[in-house]
């Protein structure tokens, strides 16, 4: 029998089930936050009015050539916006560094902060956290008590 076993056998509590659901939660929070921050999402559109001439007739509107611009939100909005995508990361985290005994109970807790940020932001950024929740909850019913 390996060593490992051996400890596994003799009352070693051994790895948890609900770890790797923990990890992935948190790989979808970091991977989502990162996409929010750094891909191109808002849209910019720009329309400059040309001089009318006093030739032009009264009727006629002076055309607007219209400029338009995708911007990342961390290039529209500056470093704030990454502090409030860092959120749902350290949320997913946090049952991760919690101590071995109280880590099914901040997973339970970290799911209910999670889906009441996931509802309150659904019209915006909201949505894109929704995996985390998801995995999260998966990884709070699997953990041990």
């Amino acid at each position: 029998m390996s060593a490992t076993k051996k400890l596994l056998v003799r009352g070693s509590p051994g790895p948890q089930p609900g770890r790797w659901w923990l990890v992935s939660a948190l790989l979808a929070a970091v991977v989502a936050g990162l996409l929010l921050v750094l891909l191109p999402v808002s849209t910019t559109v720009e329309s400059r009015a040309r001089p009318s001439s006093p030739a032009a007739t009264p009727t006629a509107a002076p055309v607007a050539p219209e400029e338009r611009r995708r911007e990342s939100l961390l290039a529209r909005d500056g470093w704030r916006v990454a502090a409030v995508a860092a959120v749902p990361v350290a949320l997913c985290a946090a049952p991760l560094l919690a101590p071995r005994r109280g880590r099914r109970a901040v997973a339970a807790g970290t799911t209910g902060l999670l889906a009441v940020g996931v509802l309150v932001g659904a019209a915006s950024v909201g949505l894109f956290f929704l995996p985390s929740l998801l995995l999260m909850g998966v990884a709070a019913a699997r953990l041990r008590a």
